[in-house]
């Protein structure tokens, strides 16, 4: 975690039309490491700025790929149940078993 600072430096050191400001481990997401990196384009055209800001993030990426640094990816899981008609004409969700539950029903 100390080292994605310095690689950040480095690259954009290295990336032409860009000034390195600064970098550091910011604070904690929910599900997240936060770091800021701060750079200067030294030019006013898009598609410079554009290109600098690809060529960090591919070499970013490269360079935490090289030194084994992983992303983590948001997972989710969703449970679905069907509502089920009761003898009023109307619509209840029926429980959904937890793997308590689930455990004791398959013996």
């Amino acid at each position: 975690l100390e080292t994605i600072p310095a690689i950040a430096k480095e690259i954009i050191e290295q990336t032409e039309n860009v000034t390195f400001d600064r970098a550091h481990f910011a604070s904690y997401g929910d599900f997240s490491l936060n770091y800021e990196i701060v750079y200067i384009v030294t030019s006013g055209d898009y598609a410079i700025y554009m290109d600098a800001q690809q060529d960090i993030n591919l070499a970013l990426k490269q360079q935490f790929e090289n030194r084994q640094i992983e992303f983590a990816y948001p997972t989710e899981v969703n449970y679905w149940t069907r509502l089920s008609e009761n003898n009023s004409g109307s619509y209840t969700v029926p429980p959904v078993m937890d793997s308590a539950d689930n455990s004791s029903a398959n013996g």
